[in-house]
């Protein structure tokens, strides 16, 4: 039974929510189906899209993914979403893109946290690219009023940074 509620998860993902939806097939089967897939497209849009589900057990699925658009997305969207385990599991992918947008988008997010990732990053982003998303999160902490801000700004005077090389 279970391996055919799979196969029509995977061929009509959206059928097979209104299914849920409608009672047709029990939520604990779903869940497991929608986990089991470690598809983060469809563990985003069933915790999205599905009244009453389980938001920490969807959750813990999608950080297993390490697909940082959708923890970001989860983040963004999913309500009762644990913005601190999100924000651990966006530093662990090291994107810088979703680690800036994270810090930019969520609120609740430690900007301070968040920094210190995406400086860490090691993807290939071309050093201006990510000087500008360090220079937006500075930004972020000066609007917010987190203190002292000379501290983060003393990132740009090192020298890595101001000759355009990535660490």
């Amino acid at each position: 039974m279970n391996s055919n509620i799979e196969q029509f998860m995977k061929q009509n993902f959206d059928g097979f929510k209104k299914s849920v939806e409608l009672g047709n097939i029990d939520k604990d089967v779903a869940y497991d189906a929608v986990i089991k897939s470690k598809n983060s497209k469809k563990i985003y849009e069933f915790a999205k899209d599905i009244k009453g589900v389980n938001i920490k057990k969807l959750e813990n699925a999608l950080i297993y993914t390490q697909d940082a658009y959708y923890i970001y997305c989860f983040a963004k969207d999913i309500k009762g979403a644990n913005i601190k385990k999100l924000q651990n599991a966006i530093c662990q992918t090291g994107d810088a893109e979703y680690i800036y947008k994270f810090a930019r988008d969520i609120e609740g997010a430690n900007i301070e946290k968040l920094k210190q990732a995406l400086k860490n990053t090691k993807n290939n982003l071309k050093p201006q690219k990510k000087k500008k998303y360090l220079e937006s999160l500075i930004n972020i902490l000066k609007q917010h009023d987190y203190g002292t801000i000379s501290k983060y700004e003393q990132l740009f005077t090192d020298d890595t940074y101001s000759k355009g090389r990535s660490r």
